[in-house]
């Protein structure tokens, strides 16, 4: 998702001098975004069920009725999967922690200074970015493992950072790393290229939309006892506006490199 698509945004917080003063400073700092406002869950809940939006940001101390976590488990119940940020006040850290090893995307201690609200913006747009990324994969159907089987020695699927998403069966077989080792690491961290910079080749893919075929090897730190070269090719791929999501990177055995 291009940083120039508008993003809707629902605030909820029980404190409404808050949620002006949050909203004011979201929109004026990124035209980009909306921040519809929301004074309690039950209303949260309700436009949620109604209306479509890209990102939720909310406080944990709301009265009356639920608090910050439980607002996220009730949606998440309810089937409504959106990027979550969570707001807590100073002395609420150890909460806001526990949400977020609880899937919440990211957290903040409540602040008013310009950085505060800058780190925020950036949050959403990541989470944002995030979220559109798993969900073009599973629109275009790239992890059919009934094709990738039988094409690929194995695959793995980063965002526009190179951090890794997905890590397939057969890559995990070969290396002896499953999706929880690697998920979230940058794949220069895992692999390194062979005679190439790994970490180039897959900025410049994004950058500019261009395929790269070359040899990789597990990185040193990562290999498990055995010294693996693949034919590999660094494809980028987007949504349906033509905008980059990120990268697959898809390894080969020698005899099956596709021209």
């Amino acid at each position: 998702m291009e940083i120039n698509k508008k993003i809707n945004l629902l605030l909820v917080d029980d404190s409404e001098d808050h949620l002006f003063l949050t909203k004011s400073k979201l929109e004026s700092e990124d035209p980009n975004l909306l921040v519809i406002m929301s004074n309690t869950v039950d209303k949260a809940i309700s436009f949620l069920e109604q209306n479509d939006i890209d990102c939720i940001v909310s406080d944990y101390e709301m009265s009356p009725g639920m608090n910050g976590i439980e607002f996220y488990k009730e949606i998440k119940r309810r089937g409504i999967n959106k990027p979550f940020i969570f707001l807590t006040g100073q002395g609420n850290e150890e909460i806001a922690r526990e949400a977020f090893l609880n899937g919440v995307d990211d957290y903040f201690t409540k602040d008013v200074g310009f950085a505060y609200f800058t780190k925020l913006i950036n949050a959403v747009r990541n989470a944002v970015r995030k979220s559109h990324t798993l969900r073009s994969l599973e629109y275009t159907k790239i992890f059919n493992r009934n094709i990738v089987n039988n094409m690929f020695e194995g695959f793995s699927v980063q965002d526009q950072t190179g951090r890794v998403l997905a890590w397939s069966a057969q890559l995990e077989q070969i290396s002896g790393l499953a999706l929880g080792d690697v998920s979230g690491k940058f794949i220069w961290q895992i692999f390194k290229g062979i005679g190439a910079d790994l970490q180039s080749i897959f900025k410049d893919a994004v950058k500019t939309m261009t395929r790269t075929d070359l040899f990789i090897t597990f990185d040193e730190a990562f290999k498990q006892g055995q010294n693996h070269n693949f034919p590999a090719r660094v494809v980028p791929f987007s949504d349906e506006d033509n905008n980059v999501l990120g990268t697959i990177l898809l390894t080969f055995e020698p005899t099956k490199i596709i021209k």
